[in-house]
């Protein structure tokens, strides 16, 4: 029988990350989605690496950047799955993952606090959510 799932050491935490031929056609399209409007939005080209998890976690995705050479965003497809508008959840939480990857990218992160980035950065998701999907 084959494995469909791989173990993959990120940053000093194991997960179990799902081979991409095993994650719906629907959440990639999400995904890609967010993306493009989110890098139109900021007219920013550069992308972090997307793994996709079938671990459940409270959070439904994470963002991964200051100890690796390329930053990382997972998203745990179940948690995802379960949520009632998975569209609009999967695109809001990629574009929210991605926002923190600019800031840090950006060395915004050193500028402001916390809550302050979170602030802010829940602000530009609601924009762009507004200006390309609604």
């Amino acid at each position: 029988m084959r494995k469909n799932i791989r173990s993959r050491r990120i940053d000093y935490e194991v997960l179990n990350i799902l081979n991409k031929k095993e994650v719906s056609l629907n959440l990639k399209a999400n995904v890609k989605a967010g993306l493009i409007a989110v890098q139109d939005y900021l007219k920013f080209r550069k992308k972090p690496k997307i793994y996709f998890s079938d671990e459940e976690r409270e959070n439904l995705a994470e963002y991964w950047g200051t100890n690796s050479k390329r930053p990382i965003i997972i998203l745990f497809t179940k948690s995802i799955e379960d949520c009632d508008d998975s569209r609009e959840i999967t695109i809001k939480t990629i574009i929210h993952e991605y926002l923190h990857y600019f800031f840090d990218k950006k060395k915004l992160s050193k500028i402001f606090d916390v809550e302050n980035e979170e602030l802010i950065i829940e602000r530009i998701e609601e924009d762009i959510w507004k200006k390309y999907f609604i």
